[in-house]
């Protein structure tokens, strides 16, 4: 409840500031977020959009506050300067710092105010004085118990400190009852401060700094027996040409106000009337003051202070019970006060929790009470949990943004913006595609595509194209996209096209660079990074977003989904971030941007209201918020209040998406009525460390509302869904490297009543309510993929260890790129006993099997057959196991007998993916190893029935005390009879 949230009103910018603990390297991150009110559907008739520009001020081991901010002008150019307090490199004592920015949120300086070492000095307050064209910014001295003072100008240049005034008599102030203090730009500085007399008594008074650095003699606000307090915000006006302040304050339990002329310092009223209450906040106007106060009886006032300076109250709500936070601004286009607070409405089923309400009043002449406008107060946000105002920023009533804080159950906080936005973007067609479809009517991805070609085959005048794979088996051919581009760019089109680097890339980053179709790769930003948006923008009038990218499998086999909107507004804002990665097609990939084209749109679509929010990433270091993307589906998902929906294709546990995590456990918290869906990818997120699948299992009750797909393709999607009235896609995966380094993207759109949520929500359920194709996670199921079938860990006397792979599947699977091996981390730091072995060929048919051994003469000699292959060189007619990657695994197979893990792993182009894995006894690898308490030496586990798959290894291995490995041969010819017995069972029925 602060000034960290100002307008300046002739730019419609808007600019808020905020402390957040991050949850990767516990360090405490400061925030600016510039904020301007856009036109920018082409129809020149008013406001639909805004564009939201963050930047990442510093990022500390602990920021003790965020104290307060200020705007101000100088040759015809806007700044913004915010102040905080921030522990001393050595963590014992807190310093004071500044940061200042334009108000286009261009970095110019940042700095420490007060630094004295081993001197506390904090509760820092700024304000623009506008004759000296630079800030004031005041702070207390723990060792002095001064409150002192120093200029910064517009290049951030600091001045000398100054001593304005002591605060106790005997340095016997606690620290706090000294941080209320304020500073009031005037034509000079005008410092509040409470002083602790001989007595022990608080009261509060006031002096002057002028430019000179010289201090007024003090000024009495107000002091009695009763302890005094500062209001939460005093004010300056200029009426008849002569220069005010206003200071409400609290003495006792009563709300007052003092009038100072600035010229002689002289209080020209001091006054407890209003009477009992709390939050006193004022403005000045160009005749008068504005006082908006809760009254002791809990209702919310405001009133005129006349240049007779006394006050003309009206009750502006009276049902509030025990209102707070009360904020004014004025609307000098239609004459109007914009009020404010934290309350209730009565009428509302949620009494108990506090809201974000408001009220418009005519102002009227001074010396009149206002008039509360008909139809209000009303109540602007009435969420489960409690919403408290914090700040407001306005340019009129059409324009205005209010911060508010959001707590829910969980003690969560979330800081959120309610928005009026004055106009829309009347767009005439949204169309979605689904794999997949919740209903046969729906459109499938694959229409998706022929839509695309659709509309670059008509588009006019550009068509850009960022998507990460980009594959056809013949470039350029009839019927491809790649012909679809080529045809427009023929015709004259602006057609521009950023892929990534990728190897399978290549044949098309080739067709295109042949025939002269502009387009670029992330070579630039390094083999690590990946180009992964997936957006189109035909004829700056059309955005198409998806979870697909131009590859076949994710047209057939994948589930993904695509939304295209004829949006000239979202066009606009996806094509400012598509230009600064192209860059003069020189490339600006991942952490190398700058510029933030975030955006919220509003748009019309039939007679519907649709918000659609837009959200790039990543960016270079304090040009914007790494977290955001993240932060941002939290913020979403915490305030839920019926249904979470999710389908993730890999999500991992990394500190950077641990806000998603955490959402998700406190949404099972906070209510057992809010249903809670995910479907998972899961070769990519089962069987391997760090995956936020397993996290949220172990937390869950149900482990049921959990799901993985078993088909033959990729859970493709990335995809959340809350209330069925919001839904988020794009391209992000919650991983550290998409959150961090990647090009990513989300759309976030807010379809309260309509269809585009729910549509989601229904293609999510689809997948999670197919039983053929989808498994719960507290089920069993029979795997997609090849599977480590048997290990024998504890050899007998003369026997090798060896493990069995069995293909499931009805295809014959090559084994060029796997590998096996007993890695406990493959992505991180490995162990010196950790070792890898790669196939040096092969392939296992339909449902057979092969061994691999140790030692393959001694598995001969026990079972009677070779191993397919061995890790070590016994026999010239078995192939030996080749070696991975030695550096990082330069460990041997060294099975444990009291606990380890056996991984196959699937080679990507140097990505490893671990396709299966098993775990047993002691090892901590994942959760509910084998059970091999009872083991003895020659005995193995194994699966209970080939193929058979669970989350956990321990859920489907069992000891065999008598493994008995089949060769290959016996394995066909029991197919083969198998075959023929239900061939001749189905004829006989």
């Amino acid at each position: 409840y602060t000034t960290t949230l100002l307008n300046y009103f002739n730019d419609k910018k808007m600019v808020a500031a905020w402390v957040r603990e991050n949850v990767d390297g516990n360090k405490d991150g400061l925030y600016l977020i510039f904020m301007k009110f856009e036109d920018r559907d082409g129809s020149n008739d008013g406001d639909e959009s805004i564009t939201k520009i963050i930047r990442e001020v510093t990022l500390w081991e602990d920021i003790i506050s965020l104290d307060s901010m200020a705007v101000g002008e100088y040759n015809g150019k806007k700044y913004v300067l915010v102040t905080f307090t921030e522990t001393e490199p050595d963590g014992d004592e807190t310093d004071v710092w500044y940061a200042l920015y334009d108000l286009d949120g261009n970095f110019i300086r940042k700095g420490a105010v007060a630094s004295k070492e081993d001197v506390y000095e904090a509760y820092s307050r700024v304000a623009w004085i506008p004759s000296w064209n630079k800030f004031f910014v005041i702070w207390w001295n723990g060792s002095t118990h001064w409150v002192q003072g120093r200029s910064i100008d517009t290049s951030g240049n600091l001045e000398n400190i100054i001593d304005i005034t002591d605060t106790d008599y005997d340095n016997s102030m606690s620290y706090t009852e000294a941080d209320q203090i304020q500073v009031v730009g005037g034509q000079n500085a005008f410092v509040v401060y409470r002083y602790k007399d001989s007595g022990g008594d608080i009261g509060l008074f006031a002096r002057i700094v002028y430019s000179d650095g010289t201090v007024s003699s003090y000024i009495t606000i107000y002091d009695t027996s009763f302890e005094e307090k500062i209001g939460v915000k005093s004010s300056y006006a200029i009426i008849s040409d002569v220069g005010y302040f206003c200071v409400p304050f609290i003495s006792g339990s009563y709300v007052g106000y003092t009038i100072v002329k600035e010229s002689d310092r002289s209080v020209l009223r001091r006054t407890t009337y209003p009477g009992p209450g709390k939050h006193p906040y004022s403005i000045g106007l160009s005749d008068r003051f504005v006082l908006a106060w809760i009254d002791g009886n809990g209702y919310v006032k405001v009133g005129n202070i006349d240049s007779d300076w006394y006050i003309h109250i009206r009750t502006v709500s009276d049902d509030d019970n025990d209102a707070n936070h009360p904020l004014v601004a004025y609307d000098s286009t239609n004459s109007k006060y914009i009020l404010v607070w934290t309350g209730y409405d009565s009428s509302s089923d949620d009494n108990d929790d506090m809201n974000v309400r408001m009220a418009l009043l005519s102002k009227n002449d001074p010396t009149s009470r206002p008039t509360v406008d008909t139809g209000y107060p009303v109540t602007l946000v009435d969420k489960s949990g409690v919403q408290k105002v914090h700040g407001l920023a306005v340019k009129d009533k059409d324009e205005y943004i209010i911060a508010y804080v959001d707590e829910r159950g969980s003690g969560k906080e979330n800081i959120i913006a309610y928005v009026e936005i004055p106009d829309y973007d009347e767009v005439d067609s949204i169309e979605m595609f689904f794999n997949p479809k919740p209903t046969s009517t729906d459109k499938d991805i694959s229409d998706y595509i022929d839509r695309l070609k659709e509309l670059i085959d008509s588009a006019s005048t550009s068509v850009y194209v960022a998507v990460a794979f980009f594959r056809e088996n013949n470039p350029g051919g009839e019927g491809t996209l790649s012909k679809a581009l080529k045809d427009a760019y023929d015709k004259g089109r602006d057609v521009k096209i950023i892929i990534d680097n990728d190897t399978g890339n290549i044949d098309i980053y080739r067709y295109f660079k042949e025939n002269n179709v502009p387009i670029i790769n992330d070579t630039s930003a390094g083999e690590n990074h990946i180009m992964h948006d997936k957006f189109v923008i035909i004829d700056d009038s059309i955005l198409a977003v998806s979870t697909t990218n131009f590859i076949q499998e994710d047209y057939e086999n994948n589930n993904n989904v695509a939304i295209i909107v004829k949006s000239k507004s979202l066009a606009y804002y996806y094509k400012q971030e598509f230009l600064q990665i192209w860059n003069n097609g020189n490339g600006k990939f991942g952490t190398d941007k700058t510029e933030d084209h975030s955006f919220i749109s509003k748009i019309k679509y039939g007679n519907r209201i649709i918000i659609f929010e837009g959200y790039f990433s990543p960016f270079k270091e304090y040009y914007g918020d790494l977290h955001r993307i993240p932060n941002y589906i939290a913020g979403y998902i915490n305030r839920s209040t019926s249904e979470v929906y999710f389908a993730s294709y890999i999500f991992s546990t990394s500190g950077w998406v641990k806000p998603i995590i955490n959402s998700l456990k406190n949404v099972s918290d906070f209510s057992t009525d809010i249903v809670l869906r995910g479907v998972f990818d899961e070769i990519m997120n089962l069987d391997s460390q760090g995956k936020a699948i397993y996290d949220l299992l172990e937390y869950f009750d149900n482990k049921g509302v959990l799901a993985v797909d078993i088909h033959d393709g990729k859970m493709h999607d990335k995809l959340f869904i809350i209330d069925q009235e919001i839904a988020i896609l794009g391209s992000y995966n919650p991983t550290k490297s998409a959150t961090v380094e990647h090009d990513e993207n989300i759309l976030i759109i807010k379809d309260s009543g309509g269809n585009i949520a729910k549509k989601y929500r229904d293609h999510i359920n689809t997948m999670y309510s197919d039983i053929n194709k989808y498994a719960k996670c507290d089920s069993t199921w029979t795997s997609p993929h090849l599977v480590i079938n048997e290990v024998l860990f504890k050899p007998s006397t003369g026997g090798t260890e060896w493990i069995e792979i069995y293909n499931p599947t009805s295809v014959s699977i090559d084994l060029t790129d796997y590998i096996v091996g007993d890695a406990e981390n493959i992505f991180g730091d490995s162990d010196s006993d950790d070792g890898l072995y790669r196939f040096p060929s092969g392939s296992i048919p339909a449902n057979g099997y092969i061994y691999v051994a140790y030692e393959g003469d001694k598995f001969y000699n026990i079972h009677g057959f070779y191993p397919h292959y061995e890790i070590v060189d016994t026999l010239p007619n078995v192939p030996n196991m080749e070696k991975y990657n030695d550096d990082n695994f330069p460990g041997t197979w060294n099975l444990d007998d009291l606990g380890d893990e056996v991984l196959l792993i699937r080679d990507e182009n140097g990505f490893l993916l671990i396709i299966d894995a098993v775990w047993y006894g002691s090892s901590t690898y994942l959760g509910n190893p084998v059970d091999i308490s009872n083991i003895n030496d020659g005995e193995s586990i194994e699966r209970e029935s080939f193929g058979l798959d669970a989350v956990y290894a321990g859920d489907v291995f069992v000891v065999r005390s008598t493994p008995t490995p089949i060769p290959e041969s016996i394995i066909i010819g029991l197919i083969i009879v198998l075959l023929v017995i239900i061939f001749i069972y189905l004829k006989r029925k």
